[in-house]
């Protein structure tokens, strides 16, 4: 059996992927050298190992609870439980270590009973169906912050050390631990067009080539042509698609769609891993990948600024009543109804959401045909249809797209 080194062993778990083991791991790594060696992994000698006592163990998870000083919730309580068994378990059968807390049924079931005491007192999950206000800054700050120290001969490096393990003893496809930055430039445009258009998983990974313009900076949604104002979003698809254009010579298979896994497997064929490249930014900052909590935060920001629920429904292609579910939540019917018979004025809407609302509706975009500048509200837009490409445009009310065209 080989020797077991801690320090390797963290290092080993910050350069792979990200997931809610590892992130735990991290943190009873922590603990570990913390408790045991003074915060040195060097002076760390794995008798400390052997000799944890139950009362080390139930440290360590309020350890865990009290880490970056972030609110823990049951579940997330239950599986750092279910973690440190496992190291336990693992250290045991690949290294020899073996501490008889874990190894005698009795006493790991009284341990375990303990612990989960402690995290039965911590609150239970919310069934969150969208991101919070404090998720989308930390999101967009830790996509800032990747983009601005990005260098492209790191993937570059990344897709040639992959290439040449080739499939030995694991698909790198389905390996995080090979691609990390790889998958986190495509998790990048994914987070963006979920935020910014409130786009799903599918209709991100049905993307074709052709459906960025690079010359026009354009990205064509379920058949609707929008232009990519986001700085950062323009940036990651200018990126990507010189990456992408690299691997087309390795898998000229590949064939038309623009995000593919590392081994030129288009994502939308991937249907078991797809969300974990496409999102594993929410796994290494909130310990999951629920793509849903972030599009329907996009749709949301598309109704505050005044495109009607039909037209979201339409562009983002989700049934109505699921678009107007969150725009109730946004302004209840009840509130509509009386503040229209009251003052035949606008909606109110709750405190904090009024003055985002008033400052977001303050924006105006450009029309791509006449070029004069509109509000950004569904009251100066249209869907036009062009009988020369069959795609949906977004053209002002004024000028209607100028060319032939049937309406929409």
């Amino acid at each position: 059996m080989s020797e077991f080194n801690l320090k390797t062993y963290r290092l080993e778990l910050y350069d792979g992927e990200t997931n809610t083991y590892t992130a735990k791991m991290r943190v009873l790594c922590e603990y570990l050298v913390a408790k045991f060696s003074e915060g040195d992994y060097d002076k760390f000698d794995n008798s400390n190992l052997i000799r944890m006592t139950e009362m080390d163990i139930i440290d360590s998870l309020n350890f865990y609870i009290k880490y970056n000083g972030s609110e823990k919730t049951r579940a997330t309580g239950d599986f750092y439980i279910a973690t440190v068994t496992k190291f336990f378990d693992w250290i045991r059968k690949e290294h020899g270590i073996v501490n008889p807390i874990f190894l005698n049924k009795d006493s790991a079931e009284k341990l375990n009973s303990k612990l989960r005491h402690i995290t039965s007192q911590l609150k239970a999950k919310e069934d969150k169906g969208v991101i919070s206000d404090n998720e989308f800054d930390e999101l967009n700050d830790y996509i800032t912050s990747y983009l601005s120290s990005f260098f492209e001969g790191d993937i570059r490096d990344e897709i040639k050390s992959a290439i040449s393990k080739g499939k030995v003893g694991f698909d790198i496809k389905y390996n995080n631990r090979l691609v990390v930055k790889y998958n986190r430039l495509i998790s990048v445009i994914a987070v963006k067009m979920a935020l910014l258009y409130g786009i799903q998983n599918d209709d991100v990974a049905k993307l074709k080539m052709n459906d960025f313009g690079q010359i026009e900076n354009t990205l064509r949604i379920n058949k609707i042509i929008i232009p990519v104002k986001d700085a950062e979003l323009a940036k990651a698809f200018t990126i990507y698609m010189k990456l992408r254009n690299e691997l087309l010579i390795h898998y000229p298979e590949s064939g038309s769609f623009l995000l593919v896994a590392i081994d030129g497997t288009p994502l939308n064929s991937m249907p078991k891993q797809k969300n974990r490249i496409l999102y594993c930014l929410m796994d290494e900052l909130f310990g999951h990948h629920t793509a849903k909590m972030l599009y329907n935060y996009g749709r949301i920001q598309m109704l505050k600024k005044g495109l009607g629920s039909v037209a979201v429904s339409i562009f983002t292609r989700t049934p109505i009543n699921t678009i107007r579910n969150l725009e109730e939540g946004l302004y209840p019917m009840h509130d509509r109804i009386i503040s229209f018979f009251k003052d035949n004025d606008l909606p109110k809407v709750a405190e904090s959401q009024s003055s985002s609302l008033k400052s977001e509706t303050q924006y105006s975009m450009l029309c791509s045909y006449c070029g004069e500048l509109k509000p950004n509200t569904s009251d100066f837009w249209m869907l036009v249809q062009f009988e020369l490409d069959g795609n949906i445009h977004i053209a002002c009310r004024k000028c209607e797209g100028v060319h032939d065209k049937s309406n929409i």
